[in-house]
């Protein structure tokens, strides 16, 4: 705060000094007082009005204001503005990556895309445009365009990346593997990589070497989603103990995962600690009554202690969730059977 509260001071000065009172020095100024955000807001205004086709202002007072829930529909109008007068492609990456943390995944794409078409060979636009695509289901375009940049720039960390998680999800493992060790020698530290040569592994079934790259992960980034893949690596390898460790470490700062605890149930489940299990399910549909797979779930527990009322209500609840669980109508079969009918 004190060096912004400087900078403005020698701004000030230049300007009484006769400096050009230009569009790049009004914007300086506003982005130094951000500190202090009713200044920054009220310089970006000011700054709009003199310098009406200048993008920098509209783009980073839109920032500001979304932040606010009260002003967020102008913010939108600011990126939008923001967005249509971005003339360069640094410019128009920029304005993706807040549509990206902003969560707008299509106008990230389209900021993205505007970046390809002013510069064909932007790295970041390529790779980020291909992994927006995966996620939409349009394998095939996102591969095309992956793998057209892998071969442009084949030492290039983003788009290996991205190209060897689009293998991963089209059930190319043993090449993601090959892209992902070349990722890893260039950028060793990066959680992320580890975790996509994680899952590279296990879908190969080289358990051991799974192991160690999601420990690398963690030990670069300790998150839950990290945790899950290990504590569901470890009841894969046959260590329910450690695997119940994991889940209680991610228990304990999010009691509403679901896939924890049910993961952590399937666990007692394999110990015999069946009420136990059955104590999780029911924590499991506190959070949400509707979670067909616990209500399953339940359901099998019951059965296995011959709780057979209990098992042939909840199998039913489970069909009243999801009724085209076919599991739940064979679970009823089960219980007519323990019937004799």
């Amino acid at each position: 705060a004190d060096m912004a509260a400087k900078a403005v001071a020698w701004y000030g000065k230049y300007l009484k000094l006769g400096g050009a009172n230009n569009a790049d020095i009004a914007f300086a100024i506003a982005l130094s007082q951000e500190g202090a955000p009713l200044k920054a807001k009220q310089r970006y205004e000011e700054n709009i009005k003199k310098f009406p086709t200048d993008y920098r202002n509209y783009l980073h007072l839109s920032i500001l204001l979304s932040k606010n829930k009260a002003t967020l529909q102008r913010s939108a109008a600011l990126l939008k503005k923001a967005s249509a007068l971005a003339g360069t492609p640094a410019a128009s990456l920029e304005i993706a990556r807040i549509y990206g943390r902003m969560g707008r995944t299509e106008e990230e794409l389209k900021a993205y895309q505007t970046c390809l078409r002013r510069d064909t060979f932007n790295i970041e636009a390529r790779a980020r445009i291909g992994t927006i695509l995966l996620k939409k289901g349009e394998t095939a375009e996102a591969l095309s365009l992956l793998e057209e940049t892998h071969v442009k720039f084949p030492d290039s960390v983003g788009p290996m990346a991205a190209l060897a998680a689009a293998y991963l999800k089209t059930g190319k493992a043993k090449e993601a593997i090959d892209l992902l060790v070349k990722t890893k020698a260039v950028k060793p530290k990066d959680a992320a990589v580890r975790r996509l040569l994680f899952e590279a592994y296990d879908a190969t079934g080289q358990d051991q070497l799974a192991l160690e790259e999601i420990k690398a992960a963690l030990d670069l980034k300790r998150d839950n989603e990290s945790l899950l893949m290990y504590g569901k690596l470890l009841v894969k390898m046959g260590k329910p103990d450690e695997a119940a460790n994991v889940m209680e470490d991610i228990r304990a700062t999010a009691p509403d995962n679901i896939e924890a605890l049910m993961t952590l149930a399937t666990i007692y489940r394999g110990q015999k600690k069946l009420n136990e299990a059955i104590e999780l399910y029911k924590e499991i549909n506190s959070i949400d009554g509707k979670y067909a797979p616990a209500l399953y779930e339940r359901a099998e527990v019951y059965l296995a202690q011959n709780k057979i009322k209990w098992a042939e209500q909840f199998y039913k609840r489970t069909l009243e969730a999801y009724p085209k669980m076919g599991l739940a109508e064979l679970g009823l079969a089960k219980v007519a059977l323990a019937y004799k009918n």
